[in-house]
């Protein structure tokens, strides 16, 4: 079994950092519209 190269899995911890960041930005806006309304 060939070890997957070091650019697949950065590529693939950006993405999860992307979309971790995405959520929290989200969540932050539903309280915000929460906290207005």
């Amino acid at each position: 079994m060939n070890p997957k190269p070091k650019l697949w899995i950065s590529s693939n911890f950006c993405l999860d950092c992307c979309l971790s960041v995405l959520l929290l930005a989200l969540i932050f806006l539903q309280q915000l519209e929460a906290g207005r309304g």
